[in-house]
């Protein structure tokens, strides 16, 4: 019994030293135990939902998300100098705002003896005379005014008046139209369904009419209006020049491989037309006549702003309005950042909605006047977008320039008589 004993009393022993070993640590090894494990948990959450989810997030993106375009590595040359004719100002924000709030994105406008006609991104060419506002012609079919509706309600854009005085208007939806001014009969020239060359016409934007009647029309990209910065995020040259005979009612592409083409302008002498690169900031010149005739050349080029529509100056040379601006004083150029990185267009073109993108480009308001030799004569800017932004045209009527946008919902006019009185 005695013996049974004591090894119950051994047995128990361990126990007060582990009671100790628990209890009465040694200073140092206290000092090892975590004293703020809560503060460690919220680090390492933050560091989970900072850096390890949205690492996760963009290889779940790539790898299950396709890529909506086939991006491509493009570069620009260095910025230009803003100095000289480009020498910066703000003349632009002497500008008037006319029709504010009545129109919307009034694209492109033809000024016949005060009778100003425009198209709306509601699907609407208007006939604007003495200040009143008519609707000449509706193309396309209700609802309009959502990006789902723009297909089926049209897109009014690019317009010129023919050598018989009917309105002739580039719908990029709908098609080709002449409407009677008259009347607002609509009778439509050819479709978007229509193969030219070897593919329908997507994205028609803008045109112009020779005094024969022959129409030459810009197929900007295979990507439609409403979807533009897809064709900014991949990078490609889809662009066409479309030469129509009204005639024979025939159409061919006369040059291709162009880089968002845009604004059309035929010479006076109707001997070359010009076509703008909007996305390579520059404007190529096609010889119609004379020894160069079939052949493009670049009429000017590094542009301190993005090229749309062009149309001829009361002085003898030409217009150029422009919605994004570039040049060595500006801390950031979207497209000359974008260009040398094809993998981040196409990372963008899976996640980002498309009106982000859009909202990507900053608000900038220039115009160039140019010569028949393609130097900048002198420009009028907005470099803030404050006044005027996003312009698309110039309609000058003797030096009263009636500035169209692609967005706004005005239109702008500036007497550049008076600026030349004060200068």
């Amino acid at each position: 019994m005695a013996s049974n004993e004591v090894r119950q009393r051994r047995i128990e022993r361990p126990s007060d030293d582990v009671k100790y070993e628990l209890n009465e640590r040694k200073p140092d090894e206290q000092e090892n135990i975590p004293q703020d494990t809560g503060f460690l948990m919220l680090f390492k959450i933050g560091v989970l939902v900072t850096f390890v989810l949205p690492i996760v997030f963009l290889l779940i993106v790539v790898i299950v998300v396709p890529s909506k375009v086939n991006a491509v590595e493009y570069s620009l040359p260095n910025p230009p100098v803003w100095e000289g004719p480009l020498k910066p100002n703000d003349l632009l924000l002497q500008s008037e705002r006319i029709f504010e709030g009545k129109i919307k994105g009034p694209e492109s406008m033809v000024n016949q003896n005060g009778h100003i006609y425009t198209g709306t991104a509601d699907g609407k060419v208007l006939h604007i005379y003495k200040g009143e506002i008519q609707v000449l012609a509706t193309l396309g079919q209700p609802p309009c005014g959502s990006f789902a509706d723009e297909p089926n309600c049209g897109r009014p854009l690019g317009m010129r008046i023919d050598k018989e005085g009917y309105l002739v208007v580039i719908d990029t939806y709908l098609g080709l139209f002449r409407i009677n001014v008259a009347t607002g009969d609509v009778f439509q020239i050819f479709s978007t369904s229509m193969k030219i060359g070897n593919r329908d016409p997507v994205f028609m934007n803008d045109l112009d009419v020779a005094s024969d009647g022959m129409m030459y029309i810009t197929d900007s990209s295979i990507f439609q209006r409403r979807e533009f910065p897809l064709d900014v995020l991949e990078g490609r040259n889809h662009g066409r020049l479309i030469q129509y005979d009204p005639e024979t009612n025939s159409s061919r592409v006369i040059l291709e491989n162009l880089a968002f083409a845009n604004g059309v302008q035929l010479s006076k002498k109707e001997d070359f037309v010009l076509v703008a690169e909007t996305t390579r900031f520059r404007i190529i010149k096609y010889h119609l006549k004379g020894p160069k005739t079939g052949r493009a050349e670049v009429f000017i080029e590094n542009l301190p702003v993005s090229p749309d529509n062009i149309r001829r100056s009361s002085t003898g040379g030409f217009w150029v309005a422009g919605a994004v601006c570039r040049g060595h004083h500006m801390t950031f150029n979207l497209f000359d950042w974008i260009g040398p990185k094809p993998w981040l267009r196409s990372l963008v073109s899976r996640q980002l909605p498309l009106w982000l993108v859009h909202k990507a480009l900053m608000p900038c308001g220039m115009i160039l006047e140019l010569n028949q030799q393609g130097d900048i004569v002198r420009a009028f800017m907005d470099p803030s977008g404050e006044k005027v932004a996003f312009l698309s045209e110039v309609e000058d009527d003797s030096g009263i320039l009636y500035l169209g946008s692609f967005s706004t919902p005005f239109m702008s006019r500036l007497n550049i008589n008076k600026l030349a009185k004060r200068a």
